[in-house]
């Protein structure tokens, strides 16, 4: 979904932890802080599961947020997934949405391009974003199972690096699930 935001128009914003893959943290109800959490629960649990500690360290006290007592609990599911392990592993979801936001960075299509919607496949999104010179296909798979895409029209088209389960065989593009790939063209 990270690709997905960062590939469409728009300002994309991005929210502590994203970047990370981390999951909402599922707190009990005496350690909410948030009053609209308070006061709905069980029907809302607020804020405050999206707004735990970052998890910098998995070796550190505190995951390497603070010395102190955070305000807000700490997630047990977050330790794997704290930026100084991921930052040793080339292939985490944080080296991803670094590539994903390099790509973008440098590419005005990503930034500011027109986008036109292909509709070739029902469980693909595919589409197009360009500006001046500079055009990129973008295809995701949107379900549990692996989905191909024909790319005939895209000759020449070439991986941005950004591709995880796609696999690009003349114009059959196919995407394991929830594969995402991109490519210049």
């Amino acid at each position: 979904m990270l690709a997905v935001l960062l590939s469409l128009k728009g300002t994309a914003l991005l929210y502590q932890g994203e970047e990370l893959g981390l999951p909402e943290a599922d707190l009990r109800r005496d350690q909410l802080k948030d009053p609209v959490g308070d006061l709905y629960y069980p029907l809302s649990k607020g804020r405050d599961g999206c707004r735990t500690p970052m998890p910098w360290d998995s070796d550190s006290p505190n995951l390497g947020f603070s010395t102190g007592a955070p305000w807000l609990p700490l997630c047990e599911e977050h330790r794997p997934l704290a930026v100084a392990q991921q930052s040793a592993d080339a292939s985490s979801t944080l080296a991803f949405a670094k590539r994903l936001l390099a790509l973008r960075r440098q590419s005005r299509a990503l930034r500011a391009g027109d986008i036109v919607f292909r509709r070739d496949a029902t469980s693909v999104l595919a589409f197009e974003r360009s500006s001046n010179e500079e055009r990129i296909l973008c295809v995701f798979n949107m379900s549990s199972g692996t989905a191909d895409f024909i790319c005939k029209d895209t000759v020449g088209v070439a991986s941005l690096g950004v591709e995880q389960g796609a696999r690009l065989r003349g114009e059959v593009l196919t995407l394991d699930p929830y594969g995402v790939w991109l490519g210049r063209f």
